[in-house]
């Protein structure tokens, strides 16, 4: 835990430095977009290691030229085991990004929030099992701009902690889609 946090702020600290003289690419100040999300959840149990297809909305606000406050809500949906499950979540945070010179926008971010979790069992016992946690998100990502107001996410590799059920889980997301910036 402490080695991928002292990555990260090594990353984020080396990312700061080297974007602070960007070159003269266009300054926009916010991003919003829809993005399709594939969700590999670390679960323990019956359920070990199942995924989950949804979409995911994204806003940043950009206050520096490389700094920006970070909202994200999103909703994954799967059946591991022949179980109906769903995931929410929400997580606010910040996002630094390299927004010069390159063809791409490399970027990283660090998320708080929380999820959800519900598993539907359809059986003639039918019944549902929820959990409601604390989670945080670390990773980071390209963006291509392919039009002034456009940018095509290329992708977002995230690790996801949650801690459901009073068991921790190390999950992992991959994100992709369209961000429109003004």
């Amino acid at each position: 835990m402490k080695r991928y946090a002292l990555l990260l702020l090594q990353s984020a600290v080396a990312l700061t430095l080297a974007a602070a003289p960007a070159g003269a690419q266009e300054n926009h100040r916010a991003e919003i977009g829809l993005l399709y999300e594939r969700f590999e959840s670390g679960a323990q149990g019956q359920f070990t290691d199942f995924g989950m297809d949804g979409f995911n909305g994204v806003l940043a606000i950009y206050l520096l030229r490389w700094f920006a406050f970070k909202a994200e809500v999103g909703g994954t949906w799967g059946r591991p085991s022949g179980i109906l499950a769903s995931l929410y979540s929400y997580h606010f945070g910040v996002q630094l990004a390299w927004r010069g010179g390159l063809p791409v926008i490399p970027w990283v971010h660090l998320l708080a929030g929380r999820s959800r979790i519900k598993f539907d069992v359809n059986t003639p016992e039918a019944f549902s099992i929820h959990d409601n946690t604390f989670s945080w998100v670390a990773g980071g990502g390209l963006d291509l701009p392919f039009h002034r107001h456009w940018l095509f996410r290329l992708a977002e590799l995230s690790y996801v902690r949650t801690h459901f059920n009073n068991q921790t889980q190390n999950n992992w997301r991959i994100k992709s889609g369209f961000l429109f910036r003004w």
